[in-house]
């Protein structure tokens, strides 16, 4: 089985369960080279220096001509994993019984350890935004209600922030971060706030990182023509000094609001930045392969094949025309369910009735043919997922996949290696997961047997009320032999296979197999209930 363990993933606040075209190669970037565990090998004997007089014997190969050298190995650019959570705070009018300030913040967190700045630069990121979430930040947002309040003015406030992952591999992460308010008066405000970070060294990328100075200098008419080209000239308060107001922002603020995607940038124009606020925010997105010098190669540097969701991209990868697909749910009933998926792309409708309080919708391509994967919610936080084919040849979508599982939280970037997780009830619950791939003919497949365990709301870990003999392993594929564990010895949650047995590690990193019988309840270990064997039990509902 191929494992991958994340060792720190779904935390008791991220999960419960009431959770290319474009693309190019550079031979000549060696220095962003295979990320991870790498191999040291030793320096080869040199050989010993000819003297001048020797002459080259027969059997020497002669040195290559420049057509004939071998290629130099292109660097790994591997796709990333993260996970993220929605958090949220309130605080009640005792008055009204009701929230009256409401805070929400996106913690997004790299699930990757080879790459320990990226981690801290995205948790700073993070952690910044979850102020809100602590009782200084809430109670801050809540007296401006309370204020308000004092006025005559009664409405609840709120903040908001939302983050999506644009892009996310060893060269570039791209973070793409939603604001919307409330805080009194006629309307709230929103914005788009970009954020894209070196992936090896963990540094905020800007305008004069990724662009040269020409280019940088072309920009605000490259700019002005795409905004004029998806917009109608009346929306703007000027439509010709755009150019001018764009570059005014660069020469003031020395960057502009941009994410780097895997196929191109894409700028962001808040409300009254380039129009009146019922024009709302608009958006540019420049191709790497229509602009060929818009950034330094190596930032085109990126997997042909990837994920990405539809809220912060809603084009299909490695499609020219930019046309939108359009997702959703709806048929939405007295009970807040929704009834039916609508998708639609390039005059291809699809429809099928479902029933999910809510969606996330990503976009996957393989070798340039495209799935869209829905990530569903239903009663009580379970998830199921679908995959479907969006066959352009032949003008239709056709679902390929069910599973009674889904991502909670988790955020596929590459289509070749995702998890998807499921609620295993074994000894207690948890949830599980595998590692999937979208095969040829669309299905999600998975060449693992067993499923690995992640644990919320404690450590995932039992204790021992008595002694009991057990079968243990050195490590997880060597055979095993029995053992007496003891009283008080913990077992942490490690795999299962979700019908009747689990496999625990001791704090000394040796695996313990347990096998029961869940057939009835109380699940039993030779007939005994596990509860009075083990503490920390712990079943949902």
């Amino acid at each position: 089985m191929k494992r991958k363990s994340f060792a720190k993933l779904f935390t008791a606040a991220a999960l419960s369960l009431s959770l290319l075209g474009g693309c190019i190669g550079n031979d000549n970037h060696e220095s962003r080279g295979s990320i991870g565990d790498k191999e040291v090998e030793e320096e080869p004997t040199k050989a010993p220096t000819p003297a001048p007089e020797e002459e080259v014997t027969p059997t020497q190969a002669p040195t290559p001509t420049p057509e004939e050298e071998p290629e130099a190995e292109k660097p790994d650019y591997r796709l990333l994993q993260l996970y993220s959570y929605q958090g949220a705070n309130f605080v009640r009018d005792p008055d009204l019984d009701e929230p009256c300030a409401s805070g929400y913040a996106t913690h997004i967190e790299l699930m990757d350890d080879d790459l320990p700045q990226l981690k801290k630069a995205i948790e700073d990121y993070s952690t910044e935004k979850e102020k809100l979430l602590t009782d200084e930040g809430i109670n801050d947002l809540a007296q401006i209600y309370w204020d308000n309040k004092d006025s005559g003015f009664v409405l609840p406030v709120y903040e908001k922030y939302r983050t999506d992952v644009v892009r996310a591999d060893t060269v570039v992460t791209s973070l793409l971060t939603y604001y919307e308010d409330f805080m009194g008066g006629a309307h709230g405000v929103y914005s788009f706030n970009p954020v894209n970070f070196d992936s090896l060294t963990g540094k905020e990328l800007h305008l004069e990182d990724v662009m040269d100075a020409d280019m940088i200098a072309d920009l605000p008419d490259i700019l002005e023509t795409k905004l004029l080209a998806s917009y109608d000239s009346e929306l703007f308060f000027n439509a010709d000094t755009l150019s001018e107001t764009i570059e005014e922002s660069i020469y003031m603020n020395g960057d502009l609001n941009f994410s780097i995607g895997y196929e191109g940038l894409t700028f962001y124009f808040q409300i009254y930045e380039l129009a009146p606020y019922v024009a709302g925010h608009q958006e540019v997105f420049l191709r790497y392969d229509e602009y060929p010098g818009l950034v330094k190669d190596e930032y085109k540097e990126c997997s042909f094949n990837y994920c990405i969701n539809t809220s912060v991209c809603s084009y299909l990868p490695h499609s020219a025309d930019e046309e939108t697909l359009y997702a959703y749910l709806m048929d939405k009933d007295d009970y807040g369910m929704y009834n039916s998926l609508n998708i639609e792309y390039k005059g291809i409708s699809y429809k099928e009735t479902l029933t999910a309080y809510e969606a996330d919708f990503w976009v996957a391509s393989i070798g340039g043919v495209n799935y869209l994967l829905v990530d569903l919610t239903h009663e009580d936080d379970y998830e199921t997922l679908n995959i479907y084919l969006i066959d352009e040849d032949n003008h239709r979508i056709e679902r390929k996949s069910e599973f009674f599982g889904g991502f909670y939280g988790y955020i596929p970037a590459d289509p070749l290696s995702f998890c998807i997780f499921e609620v295993g009830d074994v000894m207690s619950t948890y949830l599980v997961y595998k590692d999937y791939y979208i095969a040829r003919d669309g299905e999600a497949a998975s060449t693992d047997d067993d499923y690995l365990i992640s644990f919320w709301g404690h450590d995932g870990s039992l204790t021992l009320k008595k002694d009991i003999t057990a079968q243990v392993r050195d490590d997880y594929d060597s055979a095993s032999y029995e053992e007496t564990l003891k009283k008080g010895e913990k077992l942490y949650f490690y795999s299962t296979d979700k019908k009747q047995w689990v496999d625990f590690k001791l704090d000394d990193g040796r695996f313990v197999h347990l096998s029961l019988d869940k057939t009835e309840w109380p699940q039993t270990i030779d007939g005994e209930d596990i509860e009075d064997i083990f503490d920390g039990v712990m079943f949902a509902g």
